[in-house]
């Protein structure tokens, strides 16, 4: 887990606030929400082996990996990313969804050690990108 705490500080230097402030983004059901740090907001899969995280980024930063055109929320043009973390010594893969609403970039990301069978509560939570509808 020492290479998801790197790139947990890695996304705090991005200049995140939360994202939850303007989206109506669904965690996986039964996951627990981590104390926010910097803006990013993680939940932690009860086992401690995988993470989801939502953040807002203040610059149209590039992901690290593959990407190829998704769309989510209905239409909404977006980018889905996958590969592998290699921050730290653990290896962990990597899926996440970057959307831009506005002049504001959005992301989602959701790793947990590769080997390991995806959850797929946690591949939909990442593509609850959705602009909130009201307030």
């Amino acid at each position: 887990m020492r290479s998801l705490i790197c790139l947990l500080a890695l996304c705090c230097l991005t200049g995140a606030t939360l994202a939850s402030d303007d989206l109506d983004f669904r965690p996986p059901a039964g996951w627990i929400h981590l104390p926010t740090k910097r803006g990013m907001e993680i939940w932690g899969s009860t086992d401690g082996t995988a993470a989801v995280i939502a953040l807002k980024k203040m610059s149209k930063s590039r992901a690290p990996v593959l990407m190829a055109n998704a769309r989510i929320c209905g239409n909404h043009p977006a980018r889905a990313w996958s590969g592998p973390d290699r921050t730290g010594p653990e290896k962990m893969t990597m899926e996440g969804i970057d959307t831009d609403w506005g002049a504001v970039r959005y992301s989602t990301m959701y790793l947990r050690a590769t080997g390991t069978a995806a959850d797929p509560a946690a591949e939909a939570s990442i593509r609850t990108l959705c602009l909130r509808k009201s307030r």
